[in-house]
This record gives C-alpha cells, sequence and structure tokens, in this order.
C-alpha cells in the first residue's frame, strides 16, 4: 500500500503493519527532524560511496511527453538507528528515488530526490514502483 506525505503517520503505519501489509510512504517535511535525518544519511552515504551501509539499487528508463526520464532507486537497508531514533512500526528501509527528466527540446537537466520510508524487506524496484506512483513525478 503507498500514501503520500499526508498519510505519512506512524499510526497508519501500524495500521497498515497489522493486517499484515507493507507501506511505502513519501516522506515530506511534515514529521520533524525524519526527513532531514534521513536526507542528511543519505547524503553522508552517497559521498562515501554507501560503503559503510547495504543498500540496493535498481534503474528505469521511460520516454514519454517528449522527455527521457532516468531513474535510479536506492534503497538503504541499514535503518536501525532511524528505528531507534524515530520508532516507526516495522521499518525496514528508505527508499531514495532521484528523477532525472531529460527534456528533449530544451535539453534541460533537473534532479531531485524523493525518500520513502518501507517496512517492505523485498526488491528496489517494487518500492521503485510504488514511490512513482505515489507522487514523486516532476
Amino acid at each position: 500500500m503507498t500514501i503520500d506525505a499526508m498519510g505519512c503517520q506512524r499510526d497508519i503505519a501500524q495500521k497498515i503493519v497489522d493486517k499484515k501489509a507493507d507501506y511505502v510512504l513519501a516522506l515530506k517535511g511534515n514529521q520533524g527532524t525524519l526527513r532531514e535525518d534521513v536526507e542528511l544519511f543519505a547524503t553522508e552515504q552517497k559521498a562515501n560511496g554507501f560503503k559503510d551501509t547495504k543498500v540496493s539499487r535498481h534503474e528505469t528508463v521511460d520516454g514519454d511527453h517528449g522527455r527521457i526520464e532516468t531513474r535510479t532507486y536506492t534503497a538503504i537497508h541499514d535503518v536501525a538507528w532511524l528505528q531507534e531514533r524515530h520508532d516507526w512500526p516495522e521499518l525496514k528501509g528508505v527508499v531514495m528515488i532521484p528523477n532525472a527528466p531529460q527534456l528533449a527540446i530544451c535539453c534541460r537537466l533537473a534532479r531531485r530526490r524523493s525518500p520513502f520510508l518501507t517496512s517492505a524487506a523485498g526488491p528496489t524496484s517494487a518500492s521503485g514502483r510504488a514511490g512513482r506512483s505515489c507522487g514523486s513525478h516532476p
């Protein structure tokens, strides 16, 4: 189940887990220091080549409406520290979805990164598809 940032609350996550389902929740600025902590950690790990954490990646390339979009989904699986600090139900990972739309008309390249919390321990591609359907597109 996917829910945009409005639904990114611990009690909703707990209800989803109680129903034996997994969540992929968009993380915006309405969760105190949670997004800030996730972005700082992801930035530090990326600069360090992710050598201090377990990650998985999945890349997709789509062409539509005069642009080509390449998305590399990065799931960070070592999130015990985040779970301890923020106490999210069954948190298993953080999925970062950077967008790189390449506009064919003006050849402009813009990048934006959207973080998601997930209770799914499965493949990055599944979390990425969920994140894509949850409003991470430009």
